[in-house]
């Protein structure tokens, strides 16, 4: 635990000491997600409480990166590539490649999830829709709707991973994750266009159809699992 709490601050330290922007943020937060994921899969051979533990660092830092690249005002201003950055891509991408290589069935999608959740938000920083939150467009709208579905993607990929693996963490970061980005994103997008009591009638219509989504969505799953479960046993 102390080893991978001290890695990987200083993965997302190291780079952002020399790129202090929001872009080298979701890079090292995104690069991070994966080089974690990636040993969590080859632990499947081994050590399988080292994996759950990687797996769960690995969750969080995607959502986090995931978060922060879906910001409206997250963009590539002030970004500049250097040495630590290049790395970090590299050791990443490296990691990816091991677990792949050593993966069996449905473990391979997971590098490969944490892959996805990288390349989206690295194009969600690179489309810029600007910063100006009082003059809300098309374009601000369909960069929300694509940061909402690729975050309740994420959150129902982890619960899905959650209920393979038999890892609560999993779906109670999924839950967290979704719920503060539910808020953020309510608030930071109809708060520019609906004021007074409008707001909170509006909130209070998204959080009920959030919870009730993401709920069903579990249930969904882990009814799923088990008739795949239960057809696979021998009679």
């Amino acid at each position: 635990m102390v080893g991978v709490v001290t890695g990987i601050v200083w993965w997302v330290w190291q780079p952002l000491w020399s790129d202090g922007s929001v872009a080298g943020a979701v890079v090292a937060f995104g690069t991070a997600g994966v080089a974690a994921i990636s040993p969590a899969v080859i632990h499947d051979r081994g050590l399988t409480r080292f994996g759950r533990v990687w797996r769960s660092v690995g969750a969080l830092l995607g959502m986090v990166g995931l978060f922060i690249a879906a910001v409206p005002y997250t963009t590539t201003e002030d970004f500049e590539w250097n040495g630590w950055l290049v790395g970090v891509i590299v050791v990443a991408a490296l990691a990816a490649a091991a677990a792949l290589a050593v993966a069996r069935g449905r473990a391979r999608l997971e590098p490969l999830v944490a892959i996805g959740v990288l390349a989206v938000a690295g194009l969600m920083v690179l489309w810029d829709t600007g910063t100006d939150t009082s003059d809300v467009d098309l374009a601000d709208w369909a960069h929300a709707a694509t940061g909402v579905v690729a975050f309740v993607g994420l959150a129902v990929a982890l619960v899905a991973i959650g209920t393979l693996r038999d890892n609560p963490v999993l779906t109670v970061i999924a839950m967290i994750g979704l719920v503060v980005f539910t808020t953020f994103r309510a608030f930071s997008v109809f708060a520019a266009i609906v004021e007074g009591a409008w707001l909170f009638l509006v909130l209070g219509l998204i959080f009920p159809a959030t919870g009730f989504l993401f709920d069903r969505a579990g249930r969904e799953i882990a009814a799923s699992l088990d008739d795949s479960t239960s057809e696979g046993a021998p009679s």
